[in-house]
């Protein structure tokens, strides 16, 4: 059963791993996110076009953490692993 507001984990490993699974399985889950973040801020957002308010919302911080510091790290775990 899908929950109609999804709410990503405290954990930042977890919450890296969470997105993904959003991104790609359900997409519903990442807009649903989006919009209670900024609901301005379109599924397809850049950060070229963030407004000042927009770069001042703690929330996309958090997010943006996830995606520019977590996933690096995840990568080079998987890599280094691998390698």
């Amino acid at each position: 059963m899908h929950n109609n507001s999804p709410t990503l984990s405290s954990n930042l490993l977890l919450a890296s791993l969470q997105l993904l699974a959003w991104l790609l399985l359900r997409p519903s889950a990442w807009r649903h996110l989006l919009k209670q973040i900024d609901p301005t801020l379109p599924p397809d957002f850049a950060l070229a076009s963030l407004q000042r308010s927009q770069w001042r919302n703690p929330q996309l911080w958090r997010l943006l953490l996830l995606y520019l510091g977590i996933y690096p790290l995840w990568s080079g775990i998987i890599i280094g692993t691998v390698v």
